[in-house]
């Protein structure tokens, strides 16, 4: 998924780019 979508792509979906952020957070 995530290589499907490459982060740091502004415009493309800043709904996904925020649940990937949160990912890492809750990972960290």
């Amino acid at each position: 998924m995530s290589e499907s979508m490459p982060r740091g792509h502004e415009g493309d979906d800043p709904m996904t780019i925020n649940q990937t952020i949160t990912n890492t957070e809750s990972e960290s």
